[in-house]
């Protein structure tokens, strides 16, 4: 490292450091307290016992729950089961696809007529089966995207037969309003 990029900031480097050094407890304490406070908050309002604290062994933290296995740690003993009723379980499951259900934009549309308004509104632009499903529903994924893809496709299909729009390539297929 050059020395003369150094030598105007090492006097200030040194005291950040001597002060990370001399406060690492207290910094250490202080931020497990208002973690502690914060775990406790949030398992207040979901109705859970209170988790156990991690444990200090010297510089280092010690959780007394195995993260791997969610069991307590061999040196902690295991906590008593409480007697209240287990919270409601907060899933993160993919949201299932429904074809009335429209972004609040397009919700009390008909579907050929949120594709229709859709098109009308970006009549410069071409829209294929995936980017329809996004602006009328948002994000799918997995089984529930192909479900919404092939229904936006049919209804987007169907409305180029009809002349409400034009498909403007195939393969795969794009379509366009007919105001453009």
């Amino acid at each position: 490292m050059p020395t003369d990029f150094l030598a105007p900031h090492r006097s200030v480097l040194e005291q950040v450091l001597h002060d990370l050094q001399s406060n690492r407890d207290d910094l250490i304490r202080q931020v497990t307290a208002d973690i502690d406070k914060q775990i406790e908050a949030v398992n207040s309002l979901l109705g859970i016992s209170a988790a156990p604290t991690p444990v200090q062994n010297g510089s280092e933290i010690h959780s007394p729950v195995d993260p791997a296995t969610s069991k307590p740690s061999p040196t902690q003993a295991p906590e008593k089961e409480s007697l209240a009723p287990a919270p409601a379980r907060v899933t993160t499951e993919p949201r299932t696809f429904d074809p009335q259900h429209l972004l609040e934009e397009f919700k009390r549309l008909e579907l050929k007529t949120a594709i229709q308004k859709l098109l009308e509104q970006h009549p410069e632009q071409t829209f294929d089966t995936s980017a329809l499903v996004f602006k009328l529903y948002g994000e799918f994924t997995g089984e529930q995207k192909t479900k919404a893809n092939q229904r936006i496709g049919k209804t987007a299909s169907a409305g180029a037969r009809r002349g409400e729009w034009r498909q403007v390539s195939q393969n795969p297929n794009f379509y366009q309003s007919l105001d453009d």
